[in-house]
């Protein structure tokens, strides 16, 4: 969440305060990946990097929190398998605080969606599918992940101070809601939308785009 100059990136990574918490070191290469201060041919060796540095440690709530990261950060830039990765380690958890139980339901939603594009429709459910009913079982499956992310958006407001985080729900609900936008599906959408819209204007939210999006879909929706 904190962007960098690439030149800058060198000297952050080395400040005594990042070098000495496993969490911000991860926070810090994970920015530098999104923002281009680490090129695309070495994130696979960030991640494995990572990934030996958080395991190597006691499972604690801010090592399975920082897991939970760099698995949407993985996601984002399109390396699902060391998604998968983080995931599954982070799920050999007991440990629960609200930032766990949000950031995992957001991540099982986020992978909901992912899958609808990769899924065999006619292998899961054991028969071949027109048309029509592929588009049942992606409806569902997105369905599915809005109810996810509903529940993820009112904790987030209610238990944790975190406005970046609640804009990025925001971000996933309309990312998952947008194929819905048609006049037989859109009350599907309603209530996510609504309550992504009533969320931004809580933070006072800058993503003034995506508030008007939302607010025009929900003024359709009522309509």
């Amino acid at each position: 969440r904190v962007h960098s100059l690439p030149a800058d990136a060198k000297k952050i990574q080395g400040l005594p305060l990042v070098t000495a918490s496993p969490r911000m070191r991860t926070l810090i290469n994970l920015q530098c990946m999104m923002t281009g201060a680490i090129p695309e041919k070495d994130w696979q060796g960030t991640f494995d990097a990572i990934f030996k540095d958080l395991t190597a440690l006691p499972q604690s709530n801010a090592i399975v929190e920082t897991l939970l990261d760099s698995n949407r950060v993985a996601a984002r830039l399109g390396l699902d398998k060391v998604a998968a990765q983080f995931e599954e380690e982070a799920g050999k958890t007991t440990a629960v605080s609200p930032e766990i139980r949000v950031k995992t339901d957001l991540t099982k939603a986020l992978k909901l969606v992912r899958e609808i594009e990769s899924d065999n429709v006619n292998s899961e459910v054991g028969q071949r599918l027109s048309a029509k009913a592929k588009e049942g079982y992606s409806i569902n499956k997105r369905n599915e992940a809005l109810k996810l992310l509903e529940r993820t958006l009112a904790m987030c407001l209610t238990r944790l101070q975190d406005n970046p985080l609640v804009e990025e729900i925001c971000v996933a609900v309309w990312n998952t809601g947008l194929p819905m936008c048609t006049p037989h599906l859109r009350e599907n959408i309603h209530i996510a939308f609504a309550m992504a819209c009533n969320a931004l204007e809580s933070i006072l939210s800058t993503l003034v785009v995506l508030r008007t999006q939302l607010h025009l879909e929900v003024s359709k929706c009522e309509e």
